[in-house]
């Protein structure tokens, strides 16, 4: 067999356990935890369409990657003052979740997501802001929450460009961000998100129930 053809199995074999992977996450939707003003977390992407595959050490996609960032921030919203519920896309797309974090009657939301890019060089967090009143505000504070945590340079807090993001921060009435963390095509900043996931979803926790009790 030759080297060429070595290798294209060996791509096939770690796309196949990725795949398997895949389709052992199963989709909870959290019950509302603890009191207060109510925060939607979207999970970006379905099971069906995941999203960008992440390098090493992550090693997986946005969807999976970021199902279970949705729960540790549940667990960790549990302590403060406000209630969390998770919604995802499958079977419903975006307007559909919205439509179902609308009439639990969120307060706010919050989608989650990773960036890639097609060279490794690209770095940063970014957070997408949608046009209610409040939502540049409530990005603002989840965007410094995240630069404190993963450390890696600012891309900024911005409007929807060339349409990327606008359907998904702009379908809720009340305050809508997107957050794109970290590129998971960047080994830096993969390197980053995995090791700091925990500390990631308590500080963006942390902001978001700051940010809703003074709004």
């Amino acid at each position: 067999m030759s080297d060429a053809a070595s290798r294209i199995r060996a791509v096939i074999r770690e796309l196949e356990d990725l795949l398997d992977q895949l389709e052992e996450v199963e989709p909870i939707v959290a019950a509302p935890s603890g009191s207060g003003p109510k925060l939607a977390i979207v999970v970006g992407h379905t099971r069906e369409r995941p999203g960008a595959l992440g390098g090493p050490p992550i090693g997986t996609f946005e969807y999976p990657w970021n199902t279970e960032l949705a729960a540790q921030m549940s667990a960790a919203a549990a302590t403060l003052p406000i209630q969390v519920r998770t919604f995802f896309r499958d079977g419903v797309g975006v307007a559909g979740a919205y439509g179902e974090a609308q009439t639990w009657g969120a307060d706010a939301s919050l989608e989650l997501h990773f960036n890639s890019f097609s060279s490794p060089s690209a770095t940063g967090t970014e957070t997408i802001v949608g046009n209610q009143r409040g939502a540049k505000e409530f990005g603002e504070q989840v965007q410094r929450a995240m630069l404190d945590v993963l450390g890696l340079r600012s891309r900024g807090v911005k409007k929807p460009v060339d349409g990327r993001g606008a359907q998904n921060v702009g379908v809720l009435s009340k305050p809508s961000i997107l957050l794109e963390p970290f590129f998971g095509s960047n080994p830096g900043d993969a390197a980053a998100g995995a090791a700091r996931k925990g500390e990631y979803a308590r500080a963006v926790m942390s902001a978001a129930s700051d940010w809703l009790n003074r709004a």
